[in-house]
C-alpha cells in the first residue's frame, strides 16, 4: 500500500486505464464466445452457468447505473450517456436472460 501512496497522479491513471482495458477485453471476449458458440453454450450445464453469471453481472451493472443517477452529470451530454449506457446494460442482461430460455 505504501508504494501505491507514492504513485503520482499520472501513474495511477495509467494503472486504472490498464485495468479498464483488461476488464473490457474480458467482457468483450466472453460475449463473443457466448454468441459464436450459442448452441453449445445453451446445451451444456457449464454454458448455462455462464449465461446465468453474465445475466446477473449485466443486471447488477444496470442497477449500479441507476444508483449513480444522483451523482451523474446532469447536462445534455451526461444525460445522454447515462441513459445510453443504461439501455445497453439492460439490453445485454435481457439477451442473456433470453438465452437461458432456449
Amino acid at each position: 500500500m505504501r508504494r501505491v501512496a507514492q504513485c503520482t497522479s499520472g501513474q495511477l491513471q495509467r494503472i486504472v486505464r490498464i485495468f479498464i482495458v483488461a476488464a473490457s477485453l474480458l467482457i468483450l471476449g466472453l460475449g463473443i464466445i457466448v454468441i459464436s458458440r450459442a448452441p453449445e453454450v445453451a446445451s451444456t450445464p457449464l454454458g448455462h452457468a455462464l449465461e446465468v453469471l453474465l445475466a446477473v453481472f449485466w443486471a447488477a451493472r444496470a442497477a449500479a447505473q441507476v444508483s449513480l443517477r444522483s451523482v451523474w452529470p446532469r447536462d445534455a451530454h451526461g444525460s445522454f450517456w447515462y441513459f445510453a449506457l443504461l439501455a445497453i446494460y439492460l439490453t445485454v442482461a435481457s439477451c442473456y436472460l433470453s438465452a437461458l430460455c432456449l
